[in-house]
């Protein structure tokens, strides 16, 4: 399967649930990940439609997540950790996140 590009990018991660892509959003910008998201900005995320799951998938307006060719690997690392178990150590400090 090819992988899909724009003009210098290259597609590592899709999906039609907006949290997910809020987070994986939120992951690049941690990791200083230089992106491009499409299908954010269209008609459908200012309607209630383009904010959930089944909306997103009945118009096919999935989001799409690009990064430079240099950073693929690093990107697709990314989207795909679990971190799910970080809220289950019981010596998580909230107070003190940034000395953990």
């Amino acid at each position: 399967m090819k992988e899909e590009t724009i003009e210098g990018w290259v597609k590592v991660f899709e999906t039609f649930d907006y949290m997910l892509g809020n987070l994986i959003e939120a992951r690049l910008k941690d990791e200083n990940i230089e992106y491009q998201l499409m299908n954010r900005a269209d008609i459908g995320y200012t309607m209630e439609v383009g904010n959930n799951t089944m909306g997103r998938q009945a118009t096919g307006l999935p989001l799409k997540f690009f990064v430079k060719p240099k950073d693929i690997e690093k990107a697709k690392a990314i989207v795909s950790e679990d971190r799910s178990k970080i809220l289950d150590d019981p010596d998580l400090d909230f107070e003190n996140i940034e000395n953990q």
